[in-house]
């Protein structure tokens, strides 16, 4: 006798594992060791070794056609892992990204100059640093519309069906697209001869001269000050300051008062 193999989801890894299995590294899969007893195990065994399967005495067989969805399910697993052992780095570009605390679902897909070609489900168990050390390296979280380089295995369930388990992303290939991407918009405003444009323009005094109205002793006019003193020190900005109220009966007056004042003056 040899052990038998399982077909266990992720989420019930712990259950298999409580009742005895065992997990294998080379099959990736989870396990029962020769000579145990099944019954605990039934309902993540193959259907033709299930100690439940065609218990019918009492009633006469009917013939069976075809094979059932599970069966279909499980060929493709193991032709799947049989041609494809091994986890691949794939190219592809992210259309959804759902990130939670243990696990994140993302959909990948794949397009030519018209339209979309290919696509796949994707999921990473345990995504923290692995998101964490694509954020470090460019600068923006993972989401919908980057193209990526995944290293994932293809993986085949009996409910969830095809999807790719995401082991590593190699960020250097996603800040490469993105520098690529940005060379390409330069050249093309170089092209139509738009990118200096604005260098030709006359700056506006807008940005150089601010009028600033706030109450007397306004709580947030000192911070206001603090962040507008370095631009004044510089020769950036320079600032004038006026007060109104902003509340009560005679707030309308005190506030057009103060706007004509600013108005009045050279540059404002």
């Amino acid at each position: 006798m040899s052990e038998t193999f399982l077909h266990v989801e992720y989420r019930e890894k712990d259950e298999v594992k409580r009742l005895g299995a065992y997990w294998s590294r080379e099959q990736r899969q989870w396990y029962v060791p020769a000579g145990c007893d099944l019954t605990p195990f039934a309902r993540w065994l193959p259907v033709q070794e299930s100690p439940a399967a065609y218990r019918l005495d009492e009633a006469p067989a009917l013939p069976v056609r075809g094979l059932s969805l599970r069966e279909v399910v499980q060929r493709i697993r193991a032709c799947v892992q049989h041609g494809l052992p091994d986890a691949l780095w794939i190219r592809a570009e992210l259309t959804k990204v759902d990130s939670r605390l243990n696990h994140a679902f993302l959909d990948l897909v794949e397009r030519d100059e018209t339209r979309e070609v290919a696509s796949a489900k994707a999921a990473i168990w345990q995504p923290g640093a692995m998101l964490a050390r694509f954020r470090q390296h460019t600068g923006q979280e993972l989401a919908a519309g980057m193209q990526v380089l995944v290293q994932a295995r293809v993986d085949v369930q009996d409910r969830f069906g095809l999807r790719l388990v995401i082991e590593a992303i190699d960020a250097t290939y996603t800040v490469g697209v993105m520098a690529n991407q940005l060379k390409i918009i330069r050249q093309t405003l170089e092209r139509e001869g738009i990118i200096d444009r604005n260098r030709q323009l006359a700056l506006p005094e807008d940005f150089f001269s601010i009028a600033v109205i706030s109450p007397e002793g306004a709580a947030g006019l000192g911070d206001f000050q603090a962040g507008a003193a370095p631009l004044e020190r510089f020769g950036i900005c320079r600032f004038q300051y006026f007060t109104a109220l902003f509340q009560g009966p005679n707030a309308k007056e005190s506030l057009l008062r103060a706007i004509e004042s600013a108005s009045a003056l050279p540059n404002i």
